[in-house]
C-alpha cells in the first residue's frame, strides 16, 4: 500500500549578520543589521512603505526572507535604501547639471 502524506519540517537556520535581501519579483527589501536593528521597505504601485525596529518585530518577513528571497551584498542594499529615502524626501536636492 502507499500512501502520500505531506509533512511540515522546522529548521534552525543561522545566519551571519548583518545580511541583506530583495523579494525575487517584488520592490521589497529587509536588511537584518544586528540583533537590534532590522530595516524593511517596499514601494509598489506608488505606495511606499518603510519599517525599522527590533527584531522580534520582524520575525515573520525574515522567515519569509531566508526562506524564498535573495541575498544581496551590504552595498547593493544601501545604494537602493538610500534611493529609496531619496524618493521619500519632501526636501528638494540640488542637482548638478553640468
Amino acid at each position: 500500500m502507499e500512501l502520500k502524506v505531506k509533512k511540515e519540517v522546522e529548521e534552525t537556520v543561522n545566519i551571519d549578520l548583518p545580511v541583506f535581501f530583495k523579494a525575487r519579483n517584488e520592490q521589497r527589501y529587509i536588511g537584518i543589521l544586528n540583533e537590534d536593528q532590522v530595516i524593511s521597505f517596499s514601494q509598489s504601485k506608488g505606495l511606499a512603505n518603510y519599517s525599522n525596529g527590533d527584531l522580534w518585530l520582524f520575525k515573520s518577513n525574515i522567515k519569509e526572507a531566508v526562506s524564498e528571497w535573495e541575498p544581496i551584498t551590504e552595498e547593493q542594499f544601501l545604494l537602493i535604501h538610500q534611493d529609496f529615502l531619496n524618493m521619500q524626501s519632501l526636501s528638494p536636492q540640488l542637482v548638478n547639471n553640468e
